[in-house]
């Protein structure tokens, strides 16, 4: 039993072994190239596209306008303007026979203002000694107005910058003299008396023209020196 068991192994063994067949070659199939379809694509419409009608406007017809001749411009005549008043010239200033006169110095000009403000601040002293006491003080007034008044300095050649205070210096002078004539004329004929009017001119010209004499010496402390 064994043995035919082995025969029949071996037998197998041995149809294992056997060379095998040939695998056939696959026989190559001709497929066909697919043929390409063409489509046929629209050519484009070509639309005729109408020529516009030239319109016929009417050139607008110009409305002739009647434009009126101008009328002649009355040009007014050129009115002469006159010149300006011109100021009148100023009265000389008064000289008094004991009035020195010399050529401007600004300094001498200021010394004379400065002497009479000290004038102003005396000068009510003198009138209530003549007033009121009589003739006795004649001597000591008439000095005063003589020697101090009419004595201030005049000039020659004044500046045009120093022309007015000079002018209200002398001015002021004038007045000075004046507001005593009653009182001068009493000491100088020997006789009579200071009248109330008189003497209340005199007193009025005193109170007022104490300030009035520091100002023009004020305005002149302002001025250049030539």
């Amino acid at each position: 039993m064994r043995r035919v068991v082995l025969t029949l192994l071996v037998i197998a063994l041995a149809g294992c072994a056997s060379t095998p067949s040939p695998t056939p070659t696959p026989t190559a199939t001709n497929t066909p190239a697919p043929t390409p379809t063409y489509t046929a694509t629209p050519s484009p419409t070509f639309t005729s596209t109408p020529t516009p009608t030239a319109t016929n406007t009417p050139s607008p017809v110009p409305t002739s306008t009647d434009t009126p001749a101008p009328s002649p411009t009355h040009t007014p005549i050129a009115t002469r303007v006159p010149p300006s008043p011109t100021a009148p010239p100023r009265p000389a200033v008064r000289l008094y026979p004991n009035t020195p006169v010399e050529p401007f110095n600004a300094d001498r000009l200021i010394l004379s203002m400065q002497r009479l403000v000290e004038v102003m601040n005396q000068y009510w002293l003198w009138i209530a000694s003549v007033s009121f006491r009589g003739r006795g003080f004649c001597s000591q007034f008439e000095n005063l107005y003589y020697q101090t008044w009419t004595g201030l300095g005049a000039f020659e050649g004044v500046p045009d910058e120093w022309t007015d205070v000079y002018y209200e210096y002398r001015t002021f002078i004038d007045e000075l003299v004046a507001s005593a004539a009653d009182i001068h004329t009493v000491c100088t004929t020997g006789g009579g008396s200071v009248s109330p009017e008189s003497f209340e001119r005199a007193k009025n010209f005193a109170d007022a023209g104490r300030a009035r004499a520091e100002q023009i010496l004020g305005r002149a402390y302002q001025l250049p020196r030539p």
